[in-house]
């Protein structure tokens, strides 16, 4: 209960107030951890496995030190999904229906989201959360495209290369097509918990490209690319997700004996020796 507790966080981490509440607010957005009834915060199950579980002493977990591209796009995944802690983000990935914007186009479609759904929000709060967007996810202009770089006051999800500055408009584009660092099994988990929400276990090609908060929208995927990381599904997941297309039909199957989407990320950290072990 005391972990983000100001005074001893800062003593702990060796950061500042603000830095604490930022951690704390990031720690829940990306759902790694979450608060107990009881007021505990505590790692939830995909928290321990890829942080590691030190309460019970089973050392680093999956990435601890988010060095494999699939963590930041889980975590991307769990941020653009919560609609509770991160409105904004919800509305851009999944509701914000433009591909070449500026940020004042952004902020007031989100104004008209704020007035339609009559919630008591300030103008101020809605361009902070817009600008955090685009700082997040948007490359400084002299990274090259597809670069990594490990040092730098950019957010690692900047990496993703989901936004980038439009030269040509002067604003902004999400960038909608194949994402050669998307490994097809963080699809196929954010598909299966995606599914997890709705009555059937059967998905059709609209529902997990256009609805909002379908996998489709939120990692900005093309037709094309979707189909071809879906037909891979049945082998990849040995069977857990089967892709059937027949004549116009093309539609997603997920068995019903797959009870924990999370599964299907552990061959994406299989070669490191601590899973191995």
């Amino acid at each position: 209960s005391e972990l983000f507790e100001p005074e001893q966080a800062m003593s702990e981490f060796g950061v500042g107030k603000n830095m604490v509440r930022a951690m704390r607010y990031w720690a829940l957005a990306t759902n790694f951890f979450t608060i107990t009834k009881e007021g505990n915060v505590r790692a939830t199950e995909l928290g321990n496995l890829i942080l590691g579980d030190s309460a019970k002493g089973n050392g680093f977990g999956w990435d601890p030190y988010f060095e494999n591209p699939a963590t930041l796009w889980l975590a991307h995944w769990e941020i653009a999904t919560n609609e509770h802690l991160c409105t904004a983000w919800d509305f851009a990935f999944s509701t914000f229906n433009r591909t070449i914007f500026t940020k004042q186009s952004l902020v007031s479609g989100l104004i008209s989201e704020v007035e339609e759904k009559e919630w008591s929000v300030s103008l101020g709060s809605i361009e902070k959360d817009i600008s955090c967007i685009l700082h997040m996810y948007c490359p400084d202009p002299k990274t090259p495209k597809g670069a990594f770089r490990e040092e730098g006051l950019e957010s690692p999800l900047a990496e993703l290369g989901l936004i980038w500055a439009d030269a040509a408009s002067g604003g902004y584009r999400f960038e909608v097509g194949p994402k050669l660092s998307l490994d097809p099994r963080v699809l196929y988990y954010s598909i299966a918990q995606y599914a997890e929400q709705r009555e059937s276990k059967l998905l059709s090609l609209d529902e997990i490209f256009y609805s909002h908060g379908a996998p489709g929208r939120v990692f900005k995927l093309d037709e094309n690319s979707m189909c071809s990381l879906l037909e891979m599904a049945a082998s990849e997941t040995s069977g857990a997700l089967e892709w059937q297309e027949t004549g116009p039909l093309r539609q997603l199957k997920i068995s019903e004996d797959l009870k924990n989407p999370l599964g299907l990320l552990r061959d994406i950290y299989a070669k490191s020796e601590e899973i191995a072990a």
